[in-house]
């Protein structure tokens, strides 16, 4: 069965926003189609997912009838989104958020989530299309009609609906036609897992609305930056916390799968895990803005619950224990925009990415200077680390890029190398540790060596890819944001 709207085409990526609650991530179209949702978790199934086939992926839609333009903003310091629509007849709004009810950021029972939406006409009248299309389990599960039940892959993911006024289907069950005058408006929710969707939805939609709102400006009160860019970096902040994983404490790199690197190309990876380098740089951003809780989280996933050994580190975790991260093929979807193959899980799991030792080092030592003193175990991390590193520096990876074309002696892994020894040991002269300090600073100096002797192209005398490759790599770049070598170098 294709789209109930008939609808065939697929939306820039840059039409898309984005909610979350800090579990899971919904993406909305210009045009008011949620297309992307994973329940209960952002690392579950999807149940909609338009935008890698707009046929049989599956979405939520509430899109406006002669729609001119869409202006999409969210409301101030929140992750709550706000779309006005410009038809040909009036003009309307949608707020579309997923509640955050408690003040940590926790959900009241843990597969339990909500999606919502308030649809209000402003000027005129204005008249939407409603679709609700679940496709559970990859679009490889049957779903039954809006108010009832529905299985998703095994999980505890039941969909039920609701809505302030009464919906008049049509014969599919799957799609209506909702007519707004000025002043008027429709709450829709959908609620999964175990949620139980009060008789008095405005009431209670109201009420969530004003607990995320909350939640949000109390964690974006956070933020120290007061520069000219306040509004945008803030912003980037906003979006950087949606993909923090608060069962758990890990980071997601992002919400999506299979979304292409190049258009009708077959680049097309997973990215709901943690990649450690990701989390990395994400949490340095953070910390330096004044955000710590996330680092002290990351850390805790770290030691306790990732399973990390740090002589045998991977580039990239499960955010939940026991998730599968075997590469698979959805053969039945076409892509976005025919980019195929569609893929589930990330084989780069296997790979050995040298430059996480370094990744993880700087994170921790910018963590003591923003964050809090070192606690003890917070040290012994640091020495796992430090010692894998100077036990393996010299190994060839698979590197930043992820090649899947052999290891090689990659620059931007031995920069890294050299930056966490070099973290390593401030670290240990902090403490007193001068054995470990004196161990590690003989090991930086052979990694810096290294480069200098066998990953510097002899010509132009620039930082190349690798031992065996003299091509530039916009990775080495890092080098000098590191201090590994100066900026003017």
């Amino acid at each position: 069965m294709g789209d109930p709207l008939g609808r065939s085409h697929y939306p820039g990526i840059g039409a898309y926003g984005v909610v979350g609650d800090l579990h899971t991530v919904a993406l909305i179209d210009d045009h008011g189609s949620i297309d992307w949702l994973c329940i209960p978790f952002l690392d579950s199934a999807s149940v909609f997912a338009r935008i890698l086939d707009v046929h049989q992926g599956g979405s939520f839609a509430a899109v406006p009838q002669a729609l001119d333009r869409t202006e999409h903003q969210y409301l101030s310091g929140t992750n709550i989104l706000r779309s006005t629509f410009h038809t040909r007849s009036g003009i309307a709004t949608t707020t579309d958020f997923m509640p955050v009810l408690t003040p940590d950021g926790s959900r009241e029972d843990l597969e339990t989530g909500y999606i919502c939406r308030r649809l209000e006409c402003q000027q005129g009248i204005v008249t939407f299309d409603i679709c609700l299309d679940p496709r559970p389990n990859y679009g490889l599960s049957k779903a039954d009609s809006p108010d009832r039940a529905s299985e998703s892959g095994g999980l505890s993911s039941d969909l039920r609906f609701a809505a302030n006024r009464e919906i008049s289907w049509d014969h599919s069950g799957l799609r209506s036609t909702i007519q707004l005058a000025a002043g008027e408006s429709l709450d829709l929710v959908i609620g999964f897992g175990q949620a139980d969707l009060p008789t008095d939805l405005s009431t209670w939609f109201d009420a969530a609305l004003y607990r995320t709102e909350d939640f949000w400006l109390r964690w974006l009160s956070r933020c120290h930056y007061r520069g000219p860019w306040r509004s945008e970096v803030e912003r980037a902040a906003l979006t950087l916390k949606l993909l923090t994983f608060k069962p758990a404490g890990a980071l997601a790199a992002a919400p999506t799968t299979s979304l292409p690197e190049e258009i009708g190309g077959e680049r097309n990876w997973d990215y709901r895990f943690s990649w450690i380098r990701d989390s990395a740089l994400t949490l340095n951003a953070l910390m330096v803005l004044g955000f710590t809780e996330e680092a002290k989280d990351f850390f805790n996933w770290l030691v306790n619950h990732a399973g990390v050994q740090p002589h045998d580190i991977k580039a990239l975790y499960p955010l939940r224990t026991g998730t599968a991260t075997q590469e698979i093929r959805l053969e039945h979807w076409e892509g976005y925009k025919q980019s195929r193959p569609v893929r589930t899980g990330n084989g780069a799991a296997k790979q050995f990415q040298l430059d996480v030792y370094g990744e993880i080092l700087e994170t921790i030592y910018l963590f003591g200077v923003f964050g809090e003193p070192l606690t003890d175990a917070h040290y012994r991390l640091v020495q796992g680390l430090a010692n894998a590193t100077s036990a393996r520096w010299q190994e060839p990876d698979e590197g930043i890029w992820e090649v899947r074309s052999g290891r090689a002696h990659f620059t931007h892994s031995k920069v890294m190398c050299a930056v966490g020894l070099d973290r390593a040991v401030r670290l240990a002269e902090e403490r007193g540790a001068l054995n470990d300090a004196a161990r590690w600073r003989d090991d930086l100096d052979s990694v810096t060596k290294f480069i200098y002797d066998h990953c510097v192209d002899p010509e132009t005398g620039a930082l190349q890819q690798s031992k065996e490759q003299v091509a530039p790599d916009a990775a080495t770049l890092l080098a000098s944001l590191l201090h590994f070598c100066p900026p003017d170098s």
